[in-house]
């Protein structure tokens, strides 16, 4: 009888037993790893940048349309039309009524005497 028959089938079988994985095999597989945990923590932090970028233009654009509000308002006291007539009869000027306004019919007379004055004007510059 043989040893190997006392050991039973395990000692026929010809395959080496698993390497263990090298020590360098295992550090890049690490150092893959952290590259890409990196990457990610990298990629939600300028996501959250945007982020606070975005909040920080929406409250820009709040403040602004109320302050484009607050100057409509501002401007429209300033020009308003009431403020028009306040100034213009400050200055003694009025109104003009309804029964003030007509038309005025030129004669070719008219004409003649506008030439005459302009041919005038027109000497004295």
């Amino acid at each position: 009888m043989t040893q190997l028959s006392a050991i039973g089938p395990l000692a026929e079988t010809t395959e080496p037993p698993p390497k263990p994985r090298s020590r360098k095999r295992l550090l890049a597989i690490a150092l893959g790893l952290g590259v890409l945990l990196a990457g990610i923590v990298a990629l939600n932090v300028v996501t959250l940048s945007l982020s606070a970028s975005a909040g920080h233009i929406e409250g820009n654009i709040q403040a602004l349309d109320e302050e484009n509000s607050f100057l409509r308002s501002r401007e429209a006291r300033v020009s308003g039309a009431a403020r028009v007539r306040h100034d213009a009869a400050a200055l003694g000027l009025t109104t003009a009524t309804t029964d003030g306004i007509g038309s005025v019919t030129a004669t070719p007379r008219d004409a003649q005497i506008a030439a005459q004055r302009l041919a005038a004007a027109a000497g004295g510059y």
